[in-house]
């Protein structure tokens, strides 16, 4: 699903000429969103963002206007508020403000994100060498 919608979506509008009109834009929208919604049902939130930002991508690379990604933009903003209410899990909650706040809980959810900053601030981006590391003593 994650190399097939993106490469559905490519075909779709490849056949057309570009920029797409709304509505062909709205149609591969559409064949974004079915197989999104379809894999957030299970639940399998990560893969649903991966599959929609993937479509999207495509879309945008064939000339979508910009006053319709503003739309896009802000009518997102205003489910986001919706989703985290009523779609999302507990537990994807607590995912997202582990991530959002790792000292919260340093010792259990937030560790290895506080492990991979200390890790990172340490060696910058060029390391220190195999097994030189402070996270590694």
């Amino acid at each position: 699903v994650k190399l097939a919608v993106p490469l559905m979506v490519a075909v779709y509008l490849g056949n057309r000429p570009l920029p797409p009109k709304l509505s062909e834009t709205f149609i591969a929208i559409a064949m974004i969103l079915l197989p999104t919604l379809l894999v957030a049902i299970q639940p399998d939130l990560g893969t649903s963002i991966l599959v929609s930002a993937s479509g999207l991508f495509v879309v945008f690379l064939a000339g979508m206007s910009w006053w319709l990604i503003l739309a896009a933009v802000i009518g997102l903003a205003g489910f986001i508020p919706i989703m985290w209410l009523y779609l999302m899990h507990d537990y994807q909650r607590t995912r997202v403000l582990t991530l959002l706040d790792p000292e919260k809980d340093p010792l259990g959810a937030g560790y290895h994100i506080l492990q991979s900053k200390i890790a990172i601030g340490s060696g910058g981006l060029s390391g220190k060498g195999w097994m030189q590391g402070t996270q590694s003593q």
